[in-house]
């Protein structure tokens, strides 16, 4: 083979994606979630940044992304949509295959807009937490949703409201919390939002193997500084509507012995065929296990 054909045939196969973020609200840290559903501790609270008491635990945070997105291969819009029957990813206007949200070919898109906002809740006491969002994220997951788990699973509501819990840590030890409402799955390391992820496209995993959100109840005990343990009951996978009786169950537990070392094993359980109500037959089963190991501070291995 010549050196040129080599070339040519390195390049057919190169994908180079020119990103443009616009962020608002921080860097990647600012954005990272503890547990999949707080804002970090150490972020300050209003009333710390106003010095206003009544403001005390409320936190509020948010971002606008977008993007500008070049795939050198080409794609046709005509054909790639001529696909979209056969994709489990449901958007409109698809030029590039393979991706969950980042899917428009040389076209300036809105991918989210986001407000967070979060009262903590103290032992003894509640909170809440109430996510609102706008953008092709949130109307691809909608659309994806819908048709693989049927028109009523999800509704317009899922388009702009894509976290609203409510919370209450009971006075049990450590404090024992509950949550209650709509959640961006656990499982999984990739969030929903780019700005908490290391890469800016999802991977395979996140895409076609894991259910994008939650709807139900959490609870959550931190035995030790190092080790914790959830529990989730589910309406089932993905779904906001129930599209059976039955529920879905997910243990889950954490051991951080380390700052360089974390590891969460989660497990997911349930019946999600629409319409059977058997609890314990056709059962979906998820096993999903985290290693995280940081070497040095701009290393993260996972």
């Amino acid at each position: 083979m010549t050196k040129s054909k080599m070339v040519r045939i390195a390049w057919q196969l190169l994908k180079v994606n020119l990103i443009v973020l616009m962020l608002l609200g921080g860097s990647s840290g600012y954005g990272a979630d503890v547990m999949g559903i707080y804002t970090e501790p150490m972020t300050k609270d209003l009333g710390q940044l106003t010095k206003i008491d009544v403001l005390k635990g409320f936190k509020i945070r948010g971002w606008v992304d977008g993007y500008f997105e070049g795939n050198f291969n080409g794609p046709k819009r005509s054909t790639v949509n001529a696909n979209q029957d056969l994709s489990i990813v449901k958007s409109r206007d698809v030029t590039i295959e393979g991706r969950l949200y980042d899917v428009h070919d040389r076209s300036f898109s809105l991918s989210l807009a986001e407000l967070e906002v979060e009262k903590v809740p103290e032992i003894g006491g509640v909170g809440f937490k109430l996510d609102l969002a706008y953008g092709d994220t949130m109307d691809i997951l909608v659309d994806t949703i819908k048709a693989a788990s049927g028109r009523g699973s999800v509704s317009d509501f899922d388009r702009v409201v894509q976290h609203a819990s409510i919370s209450y840590v009971a006075p049990i030890g450590t404090g024992l919390r509950l949550d209650f409402g709509k959640f961006v799955s656990h499982v999984g390391l990739e969030m929903l939002e780019t700005i908490k992820n290391h890469n800016y496209s999802h991977g395979f995993f996140y895409t076609y193997g894991m259910p994008f959100q939650d709807l139900g109840l959490r609870m959550h005990y931190d035995w030790t500084d190092t080790v914790f343990t959830e529990f989730y009951i589910l309406n089932g996978w993905n779904v906001t509507s129930d599209n059976n009786k039955a529920k879905t169950f997910g243990p889950s537990i954490g051991w951080a012995p380390l700052p360089e070392f974390s590891m969460v094993l989660n497990y997911l359980v349930g019946n999600e065929q629409t319409d059977n109500d058997k609890f314990f037959r056709n059962l979906r089963h998820m096993i999903d296990l985290q290693l995280n190991l940081t070497p040095m501070d701009r290393l993260n291995l996972h």
